[in-house]
């Protein structure tokens, strides 16, 4: 993702694992305190079960896991330039709450390879959260990219379930304080120093992060990996539950799993788990393997609850009336955004205030273009903010006194009532697109039905230029390619570019050239009164657009295939459409499975 991207999943799953002081991808929902208590405490959130999950019972039987343990080893520090040691930034944090919680351990000053930044984050009650942020090994460093579920797909794939049955069977399950729970190997540690001024002694001393602490970049693909090895660990006398292990790279953002007794749908955020399953049943089956899983693993859950029909999951609450889902942000959640103020007009505060307010419009699936007068103040100040220090943010009037009432007001326009799935009635369009540095293609096909017919087909010779630009070009060359339509037409995108892709499906790109060509595209498709409801991610390999922008010999065998394999995609995308999904990730697909391209769509 580039680094101007905003990942909208870590907007709209309330999670708080990052901060945006040192990862512009994303912005952290700030908990609002009294006015005596915003300022960080000198006492920790008491963690429990600090390092104490059982890693040696992880079974390596998926790529992923696997990778996680050996991330947790440190083995990746010889397979990297090691940043030379760099000079330690002194907290204020008591070394007796360090060592009391047990995330850290005293550590001569000499053995420490490099220091993280330490800081803390007030939480609403309970102390406050500690944050070691280890600047130079994230950069030298990167991890595997995974992607969690995005919210339209997975109110898609709930209703699917939902409709097997005509009920939905709720468990939902938060870990405690998950990240601590997980030991860093002692190769690792020395490389997440720590240094803090004791106040009762007045003098700095050194200590080693030793469990997984949530600045790192890694340490959201190690949670999520060990989150999905608990779940899918099964014991050869256990209840076969038929989740199918062991196939991805990266940990998924979702399986779906068909019993005997139904079809159960497990969703992993970090540290946050939903089943929902098709009968009572099951979902008692379910709920065994999960509390009997995170005994043997000692991982220490702050809850787990059964439900029918509703519930709330990462701030969302759910809710399944007369075979149809409808959601909404928690009340308490949205009262709390609409207290956030913004007197001081600080870039921490307006970005604060911009999340709750992108969250929600995400949250309503506003329209794109509604979107853009909040990503546009946003993307200007996370530019702005580049490389600056924690203090930075901190500093008054980032912003004028016109761009605050801007954001006030649209803080105070924002709704919180119910949505339900708006279901397409047309046979939409649909467009598949690619692009070079240097050429684009697009393919446009009309449906009817069951049958797809190819309609248009350019390819053009452009400007060289980055590759996101340019495969958001190509969308843009398709749908100024189309006439004015009398009635409102309901378009679907396929492209093999996940930048241009999720940033159209979002209505707006932190990147600014980007940004350029998805404002454009938006305008020339309201002109036709064309409407993008969805964007499918596609594997190049696939992507029968591909051909126009490399030999453009569209008789070949290779023509033919990626024909196929196009046909294939769109067709087994076709329910998550229909079911309200915006952006379709490449390994996102229905729970049914659907009817092969010779049978439908040709």
């Amino acid at each position: 993702m580039n680094q101007h991207e905003l990942d909208e999943e870590a907007l709209v799953y309330d999670v708080g694992h990052h901060d945006p002081h040192h990862c512009k991808e994303i912005l952290p929902e700030k908990r609002d305190r009294s006015p005596d208590e915003k300022r960080p405490s000198l006492a920790l959130e008491p963690i429990t079960n600090a390092g104490g999950l059982r890693l040696h019972l992880l079974r390596r039987q998926t790529k992923y896991i696997i990778c996680a343990l050996s991330l947790l080893q440190g083995d990746f520090l010889e397979d990297i330039a090691v940043p030379p040691p760099n000079v330690p930034r002194v907290a204020r944090i008591p070394p007796s709450e360090l060592l009391a919680n047990a995330v850290a351990h005293t550590c001569p000053r000499g053995m420490i390879k490099l220091f993280m930044v330490v800081f803390t984050q007030p939480k609403t009650i309970g102390g406050d959260r500690l944050i070691g942020h280890p600047a130079e090994l994230n950069a030298a460093f990167k991890p595997p990219p995974f992607q969690l579920m995005t919210l339209t797909s997975m109110l898609a794939h709930l209703t699917d379930v939902g409709r097997q049955s005509g009920t939905l069977c709720f468990i939902e399950a938060d870990f405690k304080n998950f990240f601590p729970q997980i030991a860093l190997g002692p190769k690792l540690r020395n490389y997440m120093g720590i240094a803090t001024m004791d106040p009762s002694r007045k003098r700095t001393e050194y200590l080693v992060q030793r469990v997984l602490t949530q600045g790192w970049n890694a340490s959201t693909l190690i949670a999520q990996s060990i989150a999905w090895t608990i779940i899918e660990h099964q014991n050869p006398d256990d209840e076969d539950l038929c989740l199918v292990t062991g196939q991805e790279d990266f940990p998924p953002a979702y399986k779906f799993a068909r019993h005997p007794l139904g079809l159960a749908l497990i969703i992993i955020v970090y540290d946050n788990i939903l089943i929902a399953a098709s009968s009572p049943a099951l979902a008692k089956l379910w709920e065994t393997r999960l509390d009997r899983n995170t005994k043997y693993f000692n991982a220490v859950l702050k809850y787990s609850k059964a439900s029918t029909d509703d519930c709330t999951f990462c701030g969302i609450d759910l809710q399944w009336r007369n075979n149809n889902l409808s959601w909404r942000t928690t009340p308490a959640t949205f009262e709390r955004w609409q207290r956030k103020d913004i007197t001081n007009r600080s870039a921490r505060t307006t970005t604060s205030l911009l999340g709750a307010i992108l969250r929600q419009y995400y949250v309503r699936n506003t329209s794109p273009l509604e979107r853009r007068v909040p990503t546009q103040i946003l993307r200007s100040i996370l530019i702005s903010m580049t490389n600056a220090e924690p203090p930075a943010w901190n500093k008054k009037n980032h912003i004028t006194a016109e761009t605050a009432n801007i954001l006030l007001q649209l803080r105070d326009n924002m709704s919180n009532s119910w949505c339900t799935l708006q279901q397409p009635a047309d046979d939409p369009l649909i467009i598949v697109t690619d692009a070079t540095p240097t050429r684009t293609c697009f393919l446009i096909f009309t449906t009817s039905g069951e049958t797809m017919k190819e309609t248009q087909k350019q390819s053009h010779s452009i400007p060289e230029d980055g590759i996101a630009v340019t495969e958001a070009l190509a969308i843009m060359q398709a749908i100024l390619a189309l006439p004015k339509y009398e009635r409102p037409r309901s378009a679907i995108i396929v492209t093999d570019n996940t930048t241009a892709g999720r940033s159209l499906s979002k209505g707006y790109s932190l990147h600014p050239e980007v940004d350029v060509v998805i404002q454009k595209t938006l305008e020339a498709a309201e002109t036709r009164n064309v409407s993008i409801r969805t964007v499918i991610d596609i594997l190049s390999q696939e992507n029968v657009a591909d051909v126009g922008t490399r030999h453009q010999n569209w008789d070949s065998e290779d023509a033919m295939t990626r024909y196929r394999h196009t046909l294939r995609r769109v067709n087994e995308c076709l329910p998550l459409y229909k079911l309200g999904a915006k952006w379709i990730d490449r390994r996102d697909i229905a729970a049914e499975e659907p009817q092969s391209e010779t049978e439908t769509m040709l």
